[in-house]
């Protein structure tokens, strides 16, 4: 109950990278000393969640399943692009598919830098 009440008064990039951090140990220990069924579902599981759950935090989308299912979205298509961009290119490398989804999920952790404030553009068309 404390971690749960911990975890939720976390900023959100913090609990995302704490996700992606440990998800991420924890898939390294088991293709190092884990079943080979239990390597396969851990590394499908972490690709489908891991790369596109900073995204979908940094979104702050109000409902954890809409971020989950955005999350899984975005996973799936920079699994899909990266596959198919290693396929083209003749480098299939499950080990550096994973160091660039987690090299793409990282980079949603970064702090976004105050630029100008959003603009009113009014959009109403001038008849003259």
């Amino acid at each position: 109950m404390t971690s749960d009440v911990r975890l939720r008064s976390r900023p959100r990039p913090v609990r995302a990278g704490l996700v992606v951090a440990l998800s991420t140990v924890l898939l390294a220990a088991l293709a190092i000393a884990g079943p080979s069924w239990l390597r396969a579902s851990a590394a499908v599981l972490w690709v489908l969640v891991v790369p596109g759950l900073p995204w979908a935090e940094r979104m702050k989308l109000g409902d954890r399943g809409d971020t989950i299912a955005v999350a899984a979205a975005i996973s799936l298509a920079l699994a899909a692009v990266l596959g198919g961009a290693m396929a083209v290119l003749g480098t299939w490398s499950p080990v550096a598919a994973v160091i660039v989804l987690l090299g793409v999920s990282l980079c949603a952790l970064l702090p976004v830098s105050p630029g100008r404030p959003p603009q009113n553009h009014d959009r109403r068309r001038y008849d003259g």
